[in-house]
Order: structure tokens, then C-alpha cells, then sequence
């Protein structure tokens, strides 16, 4: 959930969205336990958001995957598939 200032400064702005756009909805990916406790400082926020729960995630110093290394990924999923 978005660099080294996640998961508060994400979740600060979807606070500030709030106040703009009242009837957005909010999913949250990330460690639940960490941004609980956020939610739970921002009840009205806390009930427009979900928090979806993963205990995998992507580091900041991570390399996209070639456009090569991308389909031969897509090809073993749809392979896994069938």
C-alpha cells in the first residue's frame, strides 16, 4: 500500500477525498493490522472503506517485468487453467 510513508498517508488521503467525493467507496490492500488502527481514528472513513487483507506486497526498489517476462507469466496462468 504505496511507499515508505504507508499505509497513514494513504489512508490521510482518502480522508481528504472524503470531504470532496462523500459517496466514494475505499478499498484498502495491505496488512490489516496496520491499517486498522487508522481506520478506526477516522470512523466515517472507516465506514465507507474495506479493507482487503495481504500478507504479500511489492518493495519500492522493484523492477517491472519485461513486456517479454509479462506474457510468459500470462501464458503459464492460462496454462494452469486448463
Amino acid at each position: 500500500m504505496g511507499g515508505e510513508q504507508a499505509p497513514e498517508m494513504v489512508v490521510k488521503g482518502a480522508d481528504i477525498a472524503l470531504v470532496r467525493y462523500p459517496q466514494a467507496e475505499f478499498r484498502f490492500y495491505g496488512i490489516e493490522s496496520r491499517i486498522r488502527p487508522l481506520l478506526d481514528k477516522l470512523p466515517k472513513l472507516a465506514a465507507r472503506a474495506v479493507i482487503h487483507h495481504t500478507d504479500e506486497f511489492v518493495t519500492d526498489d522493484a523492477k517491472p517485468p519485461s513486456p517479454f517476462e509479462a506474457l510468459a507469466t500470462l501464458k503459464k496462468q492460462n496454462n494452469s487453467k486448463e
